[in-house]
């Protein structure tokens, strides 16, 4: 695992910078930095051991970019606590529409990472 510091403020940390640096070693190490509160999902009917938060972007190219394919990326989380996740990213043929062209390909895949998990 590597982690880098910026030597020019090791000896002046800026507040907070010591503290992001452990969040992300933590991290990377497997830890928790977060959780959700699992009283909140007795309301909606949801079990968080079963169930997967999923979110997704579409990043098209703008009118000057030469390019015609959008970027899409997509998260999932992992555990019931929603702290750990997994993302994929790719590309797709520019549509113009916040719409991913193979989604089920991305969950199926995230479904199995769970399930390993």
């Amino acid at each position: 695992m590597t982690q880098c510091l910026k030597a020019d403020v090791v000896y002046n940390l800026p507040r907070g910078y010591f503290d992001n640096f452990l969040l992300k070693v933590n991290g990377k190490y497997d830890g928790t930095n977060q959780a959700l509160d699992k009283d909140a999902f007795k309301d909606c009917g949801l079990n968080p051991s079963r169930t997967m938060v999923l979110g997704y972007d579409v990043n098209h190219p703008g009118c000057q970019d030469i390019s015609n394919e959008s970027l899409v990326a997509v998260v999932a989380s992992l555990d019931s606590n929603f702290s750990k996740f997994s993302s994929r990213l790719c590309r797709q043929p520019r549509v113009g529409v916040e719409l991913v062209s193979n989604l089920e390909d991305h969950i199926e895949k995230f479904l199995l990472i769970y399930k390993e998990k």
